[in-house]
């Protein structure tokens, strides 16, 4: 029996055939009004498709240091999540690193003018793939790597500030999560703030009425809450400040600092 047919039977059998048929009817709705939505935008207007791509999800290429509204898909505003976990602590004596940096949409609200020294960003695609000179041109502030594991080796010791990982720890299996807690370790200074996106399946299930779709060709989810983030941060000596800035009503956002 070919896979599709085999997962979709253990989905029916874990969901349910009607729940599942309803969640699925909302995924065409749902992207019939973003195909529709866009016929109807101003494709020249940088803030129009930001807020779009903020509404839908997309918002790996929206400026959130403007207003862009509620994110449907995430369950908040990421342009409070930029108010609350990135500005206060980008200033220019930081330097900051950005785990599964893409092409670059939350990177870019640590370069410019006034903001961190340093900006260093960990990405498992090639450079070319992601776009992200393209669309953050090329600060000379700025440090790509492009990484094959779990290791940090080319992260220099006690050299960053902050920390920030956004839609990415999801992906990432607890001992692949823990790898990336205990190797970055020495690589934050003393006080240095992190804040990490995880998947929580349980507020996810909570915030939309099912589990995350483990067995996705496009997301593979990885079991995970934040409770056990948290025990396996504070095995490698991290501080939990808090397990979940409650900024999102789908995932959890981790913030912990080095002591």
């Amino acid at each position: 029996m070919p896979a599709y047919f085999v997962n979709m039977r253990e989905k029916i059998k874990r969901e349910g055939f009607l729940p599942l048929l309803a969640r699925k009817l909302k995924h065409i709705i749902y992207n019939v009004r973003f195909s529709l939505h866009t016929r109807f935008v101003d494709k020249r207007d940088p803030f129009e498709i930001a807020k779009l791509q903020n509404k839908y999800g997309y918002f790996r290429c929206g400026d959130i240091t403007q207003p862009t509204g509620y994110n449907e898909g995430l369950g908040g505003d990421l342009h409070e999540v930029y108010r609350r976990i990135i500005q206060p602590y980008i200033h220019p004596d930081v330097c900051a690193l950005d785990i599964g940096a893409g092409r670059g949409g939350f990177t870019k609200t640590m370069l410019g003018g006034g903001r961190a020294k340093e900006v260093w960003a960990l990405e498992a695609q090639p450079r070319w793939m992601c776009q992200i000179d393209e669309f953050l041109g090329f600060p000379k502030n700025f440090t790509f790597i492009r990484v094959k594991d779990f290791l940090c080796e080319d992260l220099p010791d006690n050299h960053f500030d902050y920390c920030l990982s956004m839609a990415t720890f999801y992906l990432l299996t607890q001992e692949q999560q823990e790898a990336y807690f205990k190797n970055l370790f020495p690589k934050m200074k003393p006080g240095a703030n992190c804040f990490i996106m995880l998947a929580d399946f349980e507020k996810y299930k909570n915030y939309l009425g099912h589990y995350p779709e483990i067995l996705s060709d496009v997301n593979q989810w990885q079991y995970n809450t934040a409770e056990i983030s948290e025990r396996a941060l504070k095995r490698y000596g991290w501080e939990v400040v808090s397990k979940d800035t409650g900024l999102l009503k789908r995932d959890a956002i981790i913030h912990f600092r080095k002591p």
